[in-house]
């Protein structure tokens, strides 16, 4: 089982990469609908990581073991750094010409965008399922 601080850590860590992709998302052009949508579905699972991090700083013993699971290499917080960092990679602006072709507009096709946010809704029901068993 992780300790609270590495747990905290992890969440530190994936709400740091979700803001950062969030500034990315608001300052590409084009695709709005899309934008939208990603930027909306990051926003709310932030919102869950941020209520999770409040039990882990509390230190609640039984709350922490239960997101203490989540925590692993193959749990749902290395998951959500995964989807991040990919979101991240694209949207990140480029050198040279790159940078010129990047700014011009969104980099995901609506088929991606509706699969990154199936992938972020699923982690973020896994979440769920440990605030709901926090709150028993």
């Amino acid at each position: 089982m992780a300790d609270p601080l590495s747990i905290a850590g992890s969440i530190i860590g994936v709400l740091q990469l979700s803001a950062k992709v969030c500034c990315y998302i608001v300052s590409v052009a084009g695709a709005t609908k899309q934008r939208v949508q990603l930027l909306e579905e990051i926003r709310g699972c932030e919102s869950v990581l941020l209520q999770l991090q409040v039990i882990v700083d509390d230190a609640k013993t039984d709350a922490t073991k239960i997101v203490s699971l989540l925590a692993g290499s193959d749990g749902p917080f290395q998951r959500l750094r995964f989807a991040f960092e990919a979101i991240q990679k694209e949207l990140t602006p480029k050198a040279g010409l790159g940078k010129v072709v990047s700014t011009l507009g969104w980099p995901f096709t609506e088929r991606q965008v509706s699969g990154l946010v199936s992938a972020i809704q699923r982690e973020k029901a896994l979440l769920l399922v440990a605030l709901t068993a926090d709150s028993r």
